[in-house]
């Protein structure tokens, strides 16, 4: 099958592209800058420089002609701090830009759209309680986002989401998304303060690859799927820095109303600029102390991810934050 991967050069998108040419697959990459990334000298990947933001439909229809699928694994993540109202630029990412890539698929004969969404969307509607998506813009745009796929999907064309958790796996280079826990945990002293309650779902970036091309080479109906190879406590992850780092440290709960008001704090500050994050992180400690968990019999059962050995995932993750913080002083 001939497979397009938009933002192939990312950290999703070059273990989709690895997977789908270790199965005969051939794959196209379409970046903004070609030839770059962990794929940039495999053989049998075509590279197809161009913007999504600025491409007409006409030219996306003109660069998807002739293949069977698309992954879309380009987002801005819920790190970035956008200008007020930072809703209006998550929308016009999430749904207006999918959206026209999306269509642009679908009118010139690919049979199937894959979208990496975020477990945001699974978590949305398992505690309504939190009201996540009235609380956060980011996570209110995934939510339409996921809607606007699935809503476009017909005979001939199935749209899939995958609702990813934290992903464990490097890019040589890249900052892992890990830095927040991370950081928390390298400080000097024989005490960390940190969550000791809760925890998260995480896949491997090999599993998202794997899933990715079982979806593409199965039968499965239109769906909005949940991946999770783990469940990792935050204490899990802080055992496994002091265990590979060999400073044990004594851990102290962070206590929720100071993650409260360091939210408040930060968010005035950035109103004051002008600006706002997709997520509100008052509001986020509510679910920062929750267990986020999925379980990982969905994943398989939908996708048939194969499974890894996550404790040495996860060590390559602390590995290489650890070398890209010796080599930035």
């Amino acid at each position: 099958m001939k497979i397009i991967i938009i933002g192939g050069n990312g950290l999703l998108g070059s273990y989709t592209a690895s997977e789908a040419l270790q199965r005969g697959h051939k794959v196209t990459i379409l970046s903004r800058k070609a030839g770059t990334g962990n794929v940039n000298n495999s053989e049998g990947i075509r590279f197809s420089q161009g913007n999504v933001y600025e491409l007409s439909s006409d030219e996306l229809k003109t660069i998807f002609e002739g293949h069977d699928a698309v992954v879309y694994s380009y987002n801005i993540d819920d790190r970035e701090i956008q200008k007020r109202p930072a809703y209006e630029a998550f929308h016009y990412d999430h749904v207006t830009v999918c959206e026209k890539v999306l269509l642009a698929a679908k009118n010139c004969g690919v049979q199937k759209f894959i979208v990496f969404g975020s477990y945001f969307t699974y978590f949305n509607e398992k505690y309504p309680e939190l009201k996540l998506a009235d609380k956060h813009c980011y996570i209110k745009t995934r939510c339409e986002q996921r809607d606007m796929i699935l809503h476009h999907s017909s005979d001939g064309f199935k749209t899939y989401v995958l609702e990813l958790p934290y992903i464990l796996g490097v890019l040589p280079g890249k900052v892992p998304p890990w830095t927040l826990f991370l950081s928390m945990l390298s400080g000097k002293g024989r005490q960390a303060v940190f969550f000791k309650k809760g925890g998260t779902a995480a896949v491997t970036a090999g599993q998202v690859g794997n899933a990715t091309i079982n979806i593409i080479e199965g039968n499965q109906e239109s769906e909005s799927i949940p991946l999770c190879g783990v469940n990792l406590s935050w204490t899990d992850i802080a055992n496994t820095y002091f265990e590979l780092t060999r400073k044990p440290k004594t851990l102290i709960q962070l206590p929720v109303v100071l993650f409260k008001i360091f939210g408040i704090v930060s968010s005035v500050a950035l109103w004051l600029t002008g600006k706002e994050r997709g997520l509100s992180v008052c509001h986020f400690a509510d679910l920062q102390y929750h267990n986020t968990f999925i379980d990982p019999e969905i994943s398989n059962s939908k996708t048939g991810i194969s499974h890894e050995n996550y404790n040495e995932r996860l060590k390559e993750v602390i590995e290489e934050w650890i070398s890209i913080n010796k080599r930035n002083g």
